[in-house]
């Protein structure tokens, strides 16, 4: 009797594992057609837009995840708050921020610096903006950006590969 369960339950096991491929359908009009519209580059890495409003970056050796501050729900319990500081330290090694979520202030309020070597006409900058100069992106790009995209600012989370 026990022989005749095991078969029954191999048996099942078995369809299930060819039938779940089938399942696993992706996206209509994905990268591979052109059409999706949620995939982008961001300075010569793929990107990959989430409905949740969060980012998925990859580059050669890291994956980063954008998460804009208005839909974050709860990390910011948990997050870093970065300054000025916190920029430079990242630059310098990445690797004490592994896996850990850093807010960048936006532009319309908190957590701002000023440079006055770098912007001495230009105000002060959330951490966002500060993020996008130190990447290279010019003043009027940066700005943009931090306005449009995130203006409330955005919550970053790096993992690096190997």
């Amino acid at each position: 009797m026990n022989k005749k369960v095991l078969v029954i339950v191999v048996a099942l096991m078995a369809l299930a594992m060819l039938a779940t491929p089938v399942l696993a359908i992706g996206p209509e009009n994905a990268a591979e057609v052109g059409n999706n519209p949620n995939l982008g580059t961001l300075v010569g890495h793929p990107t990959l837009d989430n409905p949740s409003g969060s980012r998925i970056v990859w580059s050669e050796d890291s994956i980063s995840l954008w998460l804009d501050a208005s839909e974050a729900n709860g990390v910011m319990n948990n997050a870093i708050i970065a300054d000025i500081s916190t920029l430079v330290a990242m630059g310098a090694s990445p690797y004490p921020f592994e896996n850990k979520w850093i807010y960048l202030s936006g532009e319309y309020y908190g957590n701002t610096w000023d440079n006055p070597v770098d912007s001495p006409d230009r105000g002060a900058h959330g951490m966002f903006y500060w993020l996008l100069r130190f990447i290279g992106f010019p003043h009027s790009y940066a700005l943009a950006t931090a306005y449009n995209r995130a203006p409330d600012g955005f919550y970053l989370k790096i993992n690096h590969l190997g």
